[in-house]
């Protein structure tokens, strides 16, 4: 009989998730350590590396408040344009500035008061109002993409929202894929690591899967996904929906290079929801506060029921 973890049905307070591999229970305190903070300036470009950071309900302050479009105003992403990961951006966390550098193209510059305009953009299903850069920094990421594209910010009247079904009321989001936070456990990627080297693939880094929150923890692998929230003293952040993934995994961070499909077959098949692959948690803070590295978490667990057990 082939070794494998459990399969269970688990109750989430908003929605009702099939979670895969549910590890046993933990102690009641169990603690998380901050271990990782990252933001994404520009939605798929490179990410900046925090040691603290304001946390708010719409996420990590600076975190993918920029996003390129292009000629007809949809989003661009690595899915179709893998050396948007390649874009390094240092972020001055007083003022906003970002300071770009990508392959064979000079130094930009971008200011929040760098925009002129407005223009209606397309980011999944939602059309959002947003600010368009000035020219000269539109034309850099032309050159670099080879296509024509425009930079856009989610301005103080942009406007969007989570989607409802997995709020408790009107929260926001500026350009993150669907909601204002990614939280994932090192443990886990022990795990996926592991599972990987059993196929002869080389480990991968926690940068594939573009997190704001890393943490670390005695608990097993895949726990996560029985979290309902996890918070401190300066903030509380609900767990809201596993994350699932795309062909993004299969890239490497430090090449934009495709390297075969086993990350992302190896997650639909051992690290599965609804039939598809997941990796790490979304949620929503709703308070405003700082968050630092080495931080102490706590957990409050969702209630679950165990309706299917088996062993694969």
């Amino acid at each position: 009989m082939k070794k494998a973890g459990l399969v269970v049905i688990v109750t989430h307070a908003i929605t009702a998730n099939k979670v895969l591999n549910k590890p046993a229970l933990p102690t009641q305190h169990a603690m998380l350590e901050v271990v990782g903070l990252y933001c994404y300036p520009i939605k798929s470009c490179g990410r900046v590396t925090l040691t603290k950071c304001d946390i708010t309900p719409m996420g990590l302050v600076g975190d993918r408040q920029w996003m390129l479009v292009d000629d007809q105003g949809v989003f661009l992403s690595q899915r179709t344009l893998p050396i948007m990961g390649l874009i390094d951006i240092s972020l001055n966390q007083s003022n906003h500035h970002l300071t770009l550098n990508a392959p064979d193209m000079p130094t930009l510059t971008v200011t929040p008061e760098q925009t002129t305009g407005y223009m209606s953009v397309i980011v999944w299903k939602d059309h959002v109002k947003a600010e368009v850069a000035e020219t000269h920094i539109n034309d850099w990421f032309s050159e670099y993409l080879n296509q024509p594209c425009r930079l856009v910010r989610f301005g103080q009247t942009s406007q969007r929202l989570v989607d409802p079904e997995f709020t408790n009321g009107n929260k926001q989001v500026a350009f993150a894929d669907g909601f204002p936070l990614l939280v994932t456990h090192m443990s886990t990627l022990e795990q996926l690591n592991q599972q990987l080297q059993a196929q002869n693939h080389p480990h991968v880094t926690m940068q594939r899967f573009r997190p704001n929150i890393v943490v670390k923890s005695d608990l097993k692998p895949q726990d996560e996904y029985r979290w309902d929230s996890i918070y401190n003293q300066q903030f509380k952040i609900d767990l809201v929906k596993p994350c699932s993934r795309c062909l993004v995994t299969n890239l490497d961070p430090k090449t934009a290079s495709k390297t075969g499909n086993t990350v992302l077959s190896t997650l639909a098949q051992r690290h599965r929801l609804n039939n598809k692959a997941i990796f790490g948690i979304n949620g929503i803070s709703n308070q405003s506060g700082a968050i630092t590295l080495g931080d102490q978490l706590e957990i409050h667990y969702q209630n679950t029921t165990e309706d299917q057990l088996t062993s694969k």
